[in-house]
């Protein structure tokens, strides 16, 4: 399952599998941000609208 997840979730997996060619070329993230189901629960509207905003450029 985890090597399904970079091509067909385009993210990287949470344990470390082979992944396929192309993202030898991708920068990997230095930091990987993990937040509480409370911190979500109060940030998930201001977290869409911004998004929303940058999407819509």
């Amino acid at each position: 399952f985890q090597r399904t997840i970079p091509t067909g979730n385009w993210m990287y997996p949470v344990i470390d599998t082979p992944l396929p060619a192309g993202f030898s070329a991708l920068t990997v993230p230095a930091t990987a941000l993990q937040f509480s189901p409370e911190e979500v629960a109060s940030q998930r509207s201001g977290w869409i609208s911004q998004w929303q905003r940058a999407v819509s450029r």
